[in-house]
């Protein structure tokens, strides 16, 4: 019996099946979902990856702090709102883009009630820049 397994999806310089001998259940089922599933990770991370260098770029140009910070993660909120990005865009670009860790460093080396105004702010502003973002693609 010939199993049929998908390779290099969705390459289309190679076959979308390979024949695979043997019985499926000697060696495990074949997961039809993995490839689309990796595929849409490695798009991810490779958007991931852009917006973190865009970041770093806008982080280099206007400087590092609590202020810049908030602007870019207010920015890339709009932005999720108002085009409602796939996967590279949103998780990935997006998602690299705006920073948590940053945000999330930065606030370490504050005092506390200026930590949780900013805490605060960040998070009021950036549902608000979403909203605003989606309102604008409707």
């Amino acid at each position: 019996m010939q199993v049929s397994i998908p390779v290099c999806y969705p390459c289309p310089s190679f076959p979308q099946t390979r024949p695979f001998a043997g019985d499926g259940r000697k060696f495990g089922r074949v997961d039809s979902g993995f490839m689309p599933k990796l595929w849409e990770g490695l798009s991810v991370g490779a958007g991931a990856a852009v917006g973190a260098c865009a970041r770093l770029a806008l982080t280099m140009q206007f400087g590092e702090g609590l202020w810049p910070i908030l602007a870019i993660n207010m920015l890339g909120s709009f932005l999720m709102g108002r085009y409602r990005p796939g996967p590279f865009w949103g998780t990935g670009v997006l998602g690299g883009f705006t920073t948590f860790s940053a945000f999330a460093v930065v606030l370490v080396d504050v005092p506390l009630p200026h930590a949780v105004a900013y805490l605060t702010v960040t998070v009021v502003s950036c549902v608000a820049a979403w909203l605003m973002g989606n309102r604008w693609s409707a």
